[in-house]
């Protein structure tokens, strides 16, 4: 039922803290924001706990939309806010008097929503969004119009454990046995490298690091919607032109600064807020 993500390998590798920039392009407060959720986190909000609330049992005969939309509030204890963007859904044939059949078990309400959806439209195009107390309906374009800027910190998947070989320091321990007495004497440490290996050791990571910098955001970008970036100036092949979207993947120290929809955010480090597609 939902949709599934060819990138969804990705989803292991960001278990790293984001940062919220904005939810717009246009910029906005700096907010922390934990990308941890790739575990299935408990739910936090009044959203994510209704569309994760189990339901032994659903039986409706001929309801109407509006009748499915009481039913959701109920089952939030009238603390989340279902909105419907009728706009968007009446240029579906979607209305209140819409009939909706159906009768399911051992289900949850989050599958009971994208079942009410996938039954109300012949276009397959309606969607559902969980922010918070707030539980929107409306189409996918609607939602895939809104760009979110998330910082994601990938220290911990870039370092690597360096291979000292011939440069380590070696230990004298008969050095060791003769200046145990305390007092002067050469030091325990034979050999090591010198500080100008260490500076060309130096310059020599970090141009590794940002090869490993730019080979993961070119994955992310070939694997995780590749027609929503915007891949100008990109090393990804065929990147002349762009690939059709908006979505941009910057590199900052280290760290991804990625501007794309909730969907993406999701397909690449897991649920940013409580949302299901089909």
């Amino acid at each position: 039922m939902n949709k599934r993500t060819n990138g969804a390998a990705l989803c292991g590798l960001l278990a790293c803290t984001a940062m919220t920039l904005a939810q717009a392009p246009q910029g906005g407060m700096l907010t922390e924001f934990s990308a941890a959720s790739i575990t299935r986190p408990t739910p936090q909000n009044a959203v994510e706990l209704l569309l994760a609330k189990k339901i032994e049992s659903v039986d409706w005969v001929e309801n109407t939309l509006e009748e499915a939309f009481d039913w959701l509030r109920e089952q939030g204890n009238r603390k989340v806010n279902i909105i419907p963007r009728w706009n968007q859904l009446s240029a579906e044939g979607v209305g209140l008097d819409t009939p909706v059949t159906m009768k399911l078990y051992e289900t949850t309400v989050a599958e009971v929503l994208s079942e009410i959806l996938l039954q109300i439209s012949d276009s397959g195009q309606l969607s559902f969004q969980g922010i918070g107390n707030k539980l929107t309906i409306s189409t996918r374009g609607d939602f895939d119009g809104k760009m979110y800027t998330l910082v994601y910190n990938v220290t911990d998947l870039l370092l690597r454990v360096p291979d000292f070989g011939q440069t380590a320091p070696a230990i004298d321990l008969q050095n060791t046995q003769q200046t145990s007495g305390g007092g002067g004497g050469q030091s325990v440490f034979q050999g090591g490298s010198s500080g100008q290996e260490q500076t060309q050791g130096g310059e020599q990571a970090e141009r590794e690091l940002e090869d490993r910098l730019t080979k993961f955001r070119d994955l992310i970008e070939q694997s995780i919607e590749p027609n929503s970036w915007n891949l100008a100036g990109s090393s990804n092949p065929g990147a002349a032109g762009g690939g059709g979207g908006q979505g941009r993947v910057r590199i900052l120290g280290t760290s991804l600064i990625i501007t794309n929809t909730i969907e993406v955010h999701e397909k690449i480090a897991g649920r940013f807020s409580f949302k299901h597609r089909r």
